[in-house]
């Protein structure tokens, strides 16, 4: 008497379970292929040394702006950045010479961009190169995604 419905509570329990299966597998696909940071807030990540506090691109201004950090324990010279990718369907080439970057200050790094940014999603990758304070050239790079300001 009891086989009876302990068979058809581990059938209900097992569809069900099934089912809740196949609905965490299509919501982890979902989050795959949807790529968050064009749905979420602006992002940048790289530049282990040189990290990324705060940025914006500017549709109005045609700059690039990145607020960084000298984390290299020594002043980093013959600092030049770059920036390549796509703003709003604008493709962008665009290089900055920054010259001296003390050691453990935070600065302000703007690039006027030569082409006519729009609004809209932007996914630029950045590029440093810098002679660290043992006179070896170091190169390192990051990647930033989001939406332009107007």
């Amino acid at each position: 008497m009891f086989d009876k419905k302990a068979q058809s509570a581990l059938e209900y329990l097992m569809t069900y379970g099934w089912a809740l299966v196949v609905i965490v597998i299509v919501i982890a696909a979902l989050v795959f292929l949807i790529n968050p940071t064009q749905v979420g807030p602006n992002n940048c990540t790289g530049f282990s040394r040189f990290p990324i506090s705060n940025h914006q691109v500017s549709a109005t201004n045609e700059t690039i702006t990145y607020v960084l950090s000298n984390q290299t324990g020594g002043d980093a010279t013959s600092v030049i950045f770059t920036a390549t990718g796509t703003v709003g369907g604008a493709t962008i080439n665009d290089t900055y010479d920054y010259g001296t970057f003390r050691a453990n200050d935070q600065n302000t790094v703007i690039i006027n961009s030569a082409a006519d940014l729009g609004t809209g999603n932007y996914d630029i990758s950045l590029g440093l190169t810098y002679t660290d304070r043992d006179n070896l050239t170091r190169t390192d790079t990051a990647s930033c995604k989001g939406t332009a300001s107007s």
